[in-house]
C-alpha cells in the first residue's frame, strides 16, 4: 500500500499550509468537505479503508497543485493503490477536479482571522456532508430523433462506432489498418464496388511498429497522404515519457482529435498495449467494458470510427471467431463491427471475414493478398525501400468466420469440410429421420459447425419435418437415397 505522511504531504506543499502542533494541516472547512466528499466516492467504488486513505491523503498533499497536475497525480495514486475499475477511478479524478477548483476558489477569496488554534478548531467539528442521493437519467423514447447510420466503410465499419479487426500474427491485420487509412486520407471506392470511404484525417496509435523503416513504408505503399495521419507515440509528462493509456489518457486523445480536427478514423494497433501495465485484467468482463465503455462513447461524441486491432487467444480448439478473440468475450460484447483474417487453404489468398455486424446486413467475406512495391530509397545508404500493401479480390467469397477459421485451423478446405458434413449427415440419417436436436449435438460432437451443417443438409436436400405443435423438428434424406436396414 502506498502511503502520504502529513510531513511528506507538507512537503509537497511547500509554504502554503500551516501545520498545528500535531502535525495537522490547517484548511478552510469547505476544502476538508472537498476531501471527504472524494474518500466517501473512493470508500463506495472500492469498500477499502487502507487505500481510501492512501489516496486522501495524496488529495490532501496535492492541495496546492492546479487542477491538470492533481487530477494527474491523484488518478496515478488511485492505480498505484489497485483501483483497477476505470469508472470508479473517474469519480474519483471528478472529485479531484471539483476539490481543485475549491482550493483556488478559496485561495483567491480574503480569509477571516489567522488564529491557527481556532481554525484547528473549527475544522474537528465539521461534519461530513450528507451525499447526494442517486437518480436515473430517462427519456420517453418519443423524445429521441430517429438518425440513420452514418459509414465510414458502408455496412462494415460505421462512425461513432468501436470496431475490431482479429487474427493471428503475420496474417495481414497492420496492412488491412495500412489501407484503411489510405482510404480516409484520399477517398475513393471500397473493394467489390462496396461504396466510397468517408475523407478525413487520421489519429495512429501504434506500438509493435517502427514509424520510420515499417509503418510510414507501409502507408506509403498502400497510397495513403501521410500529411493527413498523425502518429502517436508517448506521452510526455515534464521530462518523463510513458505509454498512452485507455485507462487514464482518453481526455488527452480527445484533445488531440479536436486539435488535428476533421479526425475520422482513430487506429488502435493493438489495443493490448494500451490498457495500461496492471491497470484491467483482460480476463474480467467487468475491467474490460469499464475501460471499453468510454472509447465507445468517445467515438459517438466525436462522430468517428474507432478499430482496434486485436490478436486471437491461444485457444486453438475453438473455432467460434468471437470467443478466440483475446481473454474475454467483453471485447467484442462493446465493439458494433468485428472482423477475423484467416489464411485460405483452397488458394494462396487470405480472407476478411465478418465474425459480428450489429448495424449492417451480413457482408460476403472479402479476399486479398499481398505484394510488394517500391516506396522511396534510404537517405544514408541510398537502396531502394519496398514495402508491402494488401491486393483485393474483384469477387465476394461466401464463407463464415467459423467454416474459415475450422479450415485454416485443420489445413482442410471449405468444400471438403462440406464434404465431411455431407458424409456425416447420409451415415446418420442412413437408418431414418432423426430429430434435429440430436443431430446438432453429434455434429458439435464432429467439430462441425452449424453452417457447414446446413450447407450439407442443403445439398443432400434432407428433408426437415415438424410432427406436431409439441414435437421439435426432424431431418431425413431424400426417399431415394434412404438404405433399407438389414
Amino acid at each position: 500500500m502506498i502511503t502520504v505522511s502529513r510531513r511528506a504531504a507538507q512537503s509537497n506543499a511547500g509554504k502554503h499550509h500551516e501545520f498545528a502542533d500535531d502535525d495537522r494541516p490547517l484548511r478552510d472547512p469547505a476544502v476538508d468537505r472537498a476531501f471527504v466528499a472524494l474518500t466517501e466516492a473512493l470508500q463506495a467504488a472500492d469498500n477499502d479503508f487502507a487505500k481510501m486513505m492512501a489516496v486522501r491523503n495524496c488529495a490532501e498533499a496535492l492541495e496546492p497543485l492546479g487542477a491538470p497536475d492533481a487530477i494527474t497525480e491523484l488518478t496515478e495514486m488511485g492505480h498505484a493503490c489497485g483501483i483497477q475499475d476505470p469508472v470508479a477511478m473517474a469519480g474519483i479524478v471528478e472529485q479531484g477536479l471539483e476539490q481543485a477548483r475549491l482550493k483556488r476558489s478559496l485561495k483567491s477569496a480574503p480569509q477571516q482571522g489567522n488564529g491557527i488554534r481556532q481554525r484547528q478548531e473549527g475544522l474537528r467539528g465539521v461534519a461530513s456532508p450528507p451525499l447526494v442521493p442517486a437518480t436515473l437519467d430517462s427519456a420517453a423514447a418519443s423524445t429521441f430523433e430517429m438518425r440513420g447510420i452514418k459509414w465510414f466503410w458502408p455496412n462494415r465499419f460505421a462512425l461513432g462506432k468501436l470496431g475490431l479487426i482479429c487474427g493471428l500474427p503475420d496474417r495481414g491485420k497492420g496492412l488491412i489498418i495500412s489501407y484503411m487509412i489510405a482510404k480516409a486520407t484520399t477517398g475513393g471506392d471500397w473493394p467489390c464496388n462496396e461504396g466510397n470511404a468517408t475523407q478525413g484525417k487520421v489519429l495512429l496509435l501504434t506500438a509493435e511498429d517502427d514509424p520510420g523503416d515499417t509503418i510510414v513504408p507501409r502507408l506509403v505503399a498502400a497510397g495513403a497522404d501521410c500529411k493527413h495521419v498523425e502518429i502517436i507515440s508517448m506521452v510526455r509528462q515534464g521530462e518523463n515519457r510513458r505509454m498512452f493509456s485507455l485507462v487514464s489518457d482518453l481526455a488527452l486523445l480527445r484533445q488531440k482529435i479536436d486539435a488535428v480536427g476533421d479526425v475520422v478514423l482513430v487506429v488502435i494497433d493493438p489495443m493490448s498495449a494500451y490498457l495500461g501495465v496492471g491497470k484491467v485484467d483482460s480476463y474480467r468482463a467487468a475491467d474490460v467494458r469499464g475501460v471499453l465503455s468510454p472509447l465507445t462513447d468517445l467515438a459517438a461524441e466525436k462522430k468517428i470510427a474507432i478499430v482496434a486491432v486485436m490478436h486471437f487467444s491461444k485457444k486453438a480448439d475453438v473455432s467460434n471467431a468471437m470467443l478466440r478473440v483475446s481473454d474475454s468475450i467483453a471485447f467484442v460484447a462493446a465493439a458494433r463491427h468485428c472482423y477475423v483474417v484467416v489464411d485460405d487453404p483452397e488458394s494462396k489468398r487470405r480472407l476478411f471475414v465478418k465474425a459480428k455486424n450489429n448495424l449492417g446486413p451480413d457482408m460476403a467475406a472479402l479476399s486479398y493478398t499481398i505484394d510488394i512495391r517500391p516506396v522511396g530509397a534510404d537517405p544514408e545508404t541510398h537502396d531502394a525501400i519496398a514495402a508491402p500493401y494488401v491486393v483485393w479480390g474483384d469477387e465476394h467469397i461466401n464463407v463464415t468466420a467459423t467454416e474459415a477459421m475450422q479450415a485454416e485451423d485443420t489445413g482442410v478446405s471449405r468444400s471438403g469440410l462440406r464434404d465431411i458434413a455431407k458424409k456425416f449427415l447420409a451415415d446418420i440419417l442412413a437408418l431414418g429421420p432423426l430429430p434435429k436436436t440430436e443431430i446438432k449435438e453429434a455434429a458439435d460432437a464432429n467439430l462441425i459447425s452449424n453452417a457447414t451443417l446446413r450447407r450439407a443438409k442443403d445439398e443432400l436436400g434432407v428433408i426437415a419435418k415438424k410432427t406436431g405443435v409439441k414435437e421439435g423438428w426432424t431431418w431425413q434424406l431424400p426417399a431415394q437415397k434412404l438404405q433399407p436396414a438389414d
